[in-house]
């Protein structure tokens, strides 16, 4: 069956317009009760239904092919055209939006309202401008009694103002990214990363863009008008046909500028680009825009301390933590800011002035040595507490750091009180109760350490190192105790191994006996390093002395020989001997005024020396120094 009276299809006019030209043709003010006079279902024309555009075209002529190409078909829950999807916004407008120009000419010098048809594209929000014109689109609002689907008898009202509007209308070419959503239409292909996106999604990414791009986060779209909205989207599709690499460089611009605005305010996204981000977020159940919050995740990853258990857009964003703040590092050590900063600032982490800015700016790249020393500050106690926790005195915790059997942790040497690591105390201890006897009820000589230390007059120090050092064969602990205090040494062991002088050292005047020279030369000597001496402690009074080692003296008596034990070997005067040594050209071998007396070398000495006046003279004999000066002169 044919209608009659037909209408040719307009060009890119939709099928719910061309069966309300129809209707109205043919009297009818709804479209809708005209359809089902004809036996067809508006609502399935209206959703591109393909037995619904076959019946029409069967009924009036047109061509199936146009009709589908301009009709917005319905899949599942989305809308499609032309091979593209559609917000569902987009599909069915409240108003009704047309080129005043194109009506124009469909009318001629008519004014019938079924002369002229809506075209599919004015039907898409993002296109904004008549193609064909340049001009933007004028939208009237639906009369009472008029449905969606009535578009000619909507219409029929309005033409006086819409041919006015013809006549007056401003030109406003359309943008780039309305060229770029039109060809699209038609199948081109121009920007890889938009081309991925849907197209309505391709089209509101890059207006919201433009709105931060332009105006900031704090702007509301709702208030924008149409040209606005055209300005948006041109600033945006100018970044967005670039691909990702731009798309990162502008967001991370604005993150800059507002962090450079409001370095008191948490780094966050809401904080950088506000309604933007509140847009994309309300978005989320929609994944076309991950490409796009990709891109955002990857500006927090470098600028936001985030680890595992941080969720953006409800998910998660890094697997393994790539920045620490403050606030992250305190969160994990347990520390106070102050002592945290610290710590922080002593170890290089953060920068000097560091006091101006607050926790959540103060970023680290997550080092392995930035780990390290945050695991150990997280281990951390003062000494107080150290010494609390190995159930030490204070004395002994400030012999044990002298002795340098505890250290604070790395990194603290600009902080006043530093830190240590319990695990390093742990160690300690662990070291020290490895194969340790256990014992029921110690008494004498099983003491522990600090009574040890009293009774013998000795430093805890030594004999914590003597235990260290495997020197000490026996150690225990006392049931009942724990830490520090349930050490146990014997006693009598500790005194027999602390306090045994070598059989091979001379005490200082045995030492100055032996090598024939005054205290003073001798310390001298073992200054310089030219014999061996060390510092021992007595047992009981707890005084310090120096033994000599014999072996040294010897050997230095083998190779080296005083001006004065040269006189006596000689039966001369030391003036004489060192008068003919220089003659010989044979120097001291140390200076006198740094060691006390002259030196030499023995292997140098002839073993004979030449006599002289000296020869005749005993040297017990009355001849002074100014005569013996004298006899040599002459």
């Amino acid at each position: 069956m044919r209608l009659y009276p037909t209408l040719p299809l307009i060009e890119d006019e939709g099928p719910v317009s061309f069966l309300s030209r129809l209707a109205l043709l043919h009297g009818f003010q709804s479209a809708r009760v005209f359809a089902s006079q004809l036996g067809l279902h508006s609502q399935r024309l209206a959703d591109g239904d393909t037995a619904a555009l076959a019946s029409l075209s069967e009924l009036s002529g047109a061509s199936l092919i146009d009709l589908s190409r301009a009709a917005i078909t319905k899949v599942g829950r989305d809308y499609r055209i032309r091979g593209q999807s559609l917000a569902k916004k987009d599909s069915h407008r409240a108003h009704l939006i047309v080129c005043p120009r194109c009506i124009a000419e469909d009318l001629g010098s008519h004014r019938d309202g079924w002369r002229t048809g809506i075209r599919f594209q004015w039907q898409l929000e993002p296109l904004r401008c008549c193609h064909t014109h340049g001009v933007l689109l004028k939208k009237f609002a639906y009369k009472p009694r008029c449905q969606l689907f009535d578009h000619a008898s909507a219409l029929q009202p309005e033409l006086g103002e819409v041919l006015a509007a013809a006549d007056s209308g401003r030109t406003r070419p359309s943008s780039p990214l309305e060229e770029y959503l039109t060809a699209r239409l038609d199948g081109a292909c121009a920007s890889p990363w938009l081309d991925s996106l849907p197209w309505y999604a391709a089209a509101k990414a890059s207006e919201m863009l433009g709105v931060l791009l332009i105006d900031g986060g704090k702007a509301l779209t709702s208030h924008y008008t149409a040209e606005q909205l055209i300005d948006a989207g041109s600033a945006g599709f100018e970044v967005t046909s670039k691909g990702p690499a731009a798309i990162y460089d502008a967001l991370d611009g604005v993150r800059a500028s507002v962090d450079a605005r409001e370095a008191t305010k948490n780094p966050h996204f809401g904080i950088w680009f506000g309604s933007f981000f509140k847009w994309i977020k309300l978005l989320t159940d929609d994944g076309v825009y991950d490409p796009l919050r990709d891109i955002m995740l990857d500006i927090a990853r470098a600028n936001i301390a985030l680890g595992p258990e941080d969720l953006f857009f409800d998910r998660q964003v890094v697997g393994k933590r790539k920045l620490h703040s403050l606030s992250s590092a305190r969160a994990y050590t347990g520390l106070g800011s102050v002592s945290l900063r610290r710590k922080l600032a002593s170890a290089g982490f953060i920068p000097p002035d560091h006091k101006k800015h607050i926790e959540s700016r103060l970023l680290m790249p997550a080092t392995p040595q930035l780990e390290e020393f945050l695991a150990r500050a997280r281990h951390s106690l003062s000494p107080p507490e150290a010494a609390r926790y190995l159930n030490a005195k204070s004395v002994q915790m400030k012999i044990l750091v002298k002795e340098g059997l505890i250290r604070p942790f790395p990194g603290q040497e600009g902080v006043r009180n530093r830190s240590y690591d319990r695990r390093d105390l742990d160690a300690l201890l662990r070291e020290f109760e490895e194969g340790a006897e256990l014992v029921e009820d110690p008494s004498y000589p099983l003491l522990t350490i600090p009574a040890a230390s009293r009774l013998s007059n000795c430093n805890a120090g030594e004999i914590i190192q003597a235990l260290r050092d495997g020197r000490l064969p026996w150690k225990g602990k006392a049931a009942g105790k724990k830490g520090y205090e349930a050490l146990l040494v014997n006693y009598d062991q500790t005194r027999e191994i602390l306090f045994q002088a070598s059989k091979d050292a001379l005490v200082m005047p045995a030492a100055c006996q032996a090598l024939n020279s005054t205290r003073q030369v001798m310390v001298n000597l073992i200054q310089i390093g030219a014999i061996d001496a060390t510092r021992v402690t007595l047992p009981r009074q707890r005084t310090q002395y120096t033994l000599v080692s014999r072996a040294s003296i010897d050997k230095f008596k083998r190779d080296f020989v005083s001006l004065t034990e040269l006189a006596s070997e000689h039966r001369q005067w030391p003036i004489h001997i060192k008068k003919v040594l220089r003659e010989f050209d044979i120097p001291p071998v140390f200076e006198k005024s740094a060691i006390g007396a002259t030196f030499y070398r023995r292997k140098d000495v002839p073993a004979t020396l030449p006599t002289s006046i000296y020869s005749h003279v005993s040297l017990k004999g009355r001849l002074n120094r100014r005569s013996a000066a004298t006899l040599l002169d002459r």
